[in-house]
């Protein structure tokens, strides 16, 4: 009778497990995870004007390249990173990546300006453009998560991206990024807020707060 109930729990298992996925032009596709990825982004969008902090760790095989913690503002698509090297502020149209270091900012427009940590228009470019996994649920510290990892459709410089999902809130709480270099880029988030206040002044670069700045212009 053991036996049998342990069997009987194994096929539930596998039935409710095939019934979240299914082959599709020889691809198996992972309906669950689809789900909770949609879920995610749409939490992230409803959310806004949001933010959050973040430690993050660059690293490549076992050099650490860089290493530090930031603040990040969003609403819509504008965003607001500030870092312990580098601030970024972006308006929508413009990108400022300010150097701490050299004292030197450089403004750029969107499409040409790349930032690593818009973490909300990233999400929502991998939601679409990659193929979401659900690995296992797990516990990162006190908090249960789901462990999605979402793999490129196409050929891609980012070859793996595995996202820690709180079960409870559908908030991400850690994202390792995985490029085709060999670096791996891991962000782990906290203090998450929702329909915080913004002023446009907050996603413009503080001309004012750095009079000897020396600025490039890449438009």
């Amino acid at each position: 009778m053991k036996h049998f109930y342990t069997l009987l729990i194994l096929l539930i298992a596998f039935l409710y497990s095939s019934a979240q996925t299914e082959i599709k032009n020889g691809v198996v596709v992972d309906h669950g995870a689809e789900k909770i990825i949609k879920q995610t982004v749409s939490k992230l969008k409803k959310d806004t004007p949001l933010s959050f902090s973040v430690d993050y760790d660059i690293s490549n095989g076992t050099k650490t390249i860089e290493k530090g913690k930031a603040s990040f503002l969003s609403s819509n698509d504008k965003y607001r990173v500030i870092s312990t090297s580098f601030e970024d502020y972006c308006d929508g149209k413009n990108l400022w990546h300010y150097d701490k270091k050299s004292n030197e900012v450089e403004l750029s427009e969107v499409e040409d300006g790349k930032s690593m940590f818009n973490f909300v228009k990233i999400l929502d470019t991998y939601a679409k453009s990659f193929r979401p996994k659900l690995i296992r649920k797990d516990y990162l510290g006190k908090t249960q998560v789901n462990i999605i990892d979402l793999t490129p459709q196409k050929r891609s410089s980012v070859t793996k991206v595995r996202l820690w999902i709180a079960t409870s809130s559908n908030v991400i709480v850690k994202m390792q990024v995985n490029i085709n270099d060999g670096s791996k880029n891991t962000y782990s988030f906290s203090n998450y807020k929702s329909k915080v206040t913004t002023n446009n002044s907050d996603f413009t670069f503080p001309k004012t707060k750095y009079p000897k700045v020396k600025q490039v212009d890449l438009r």
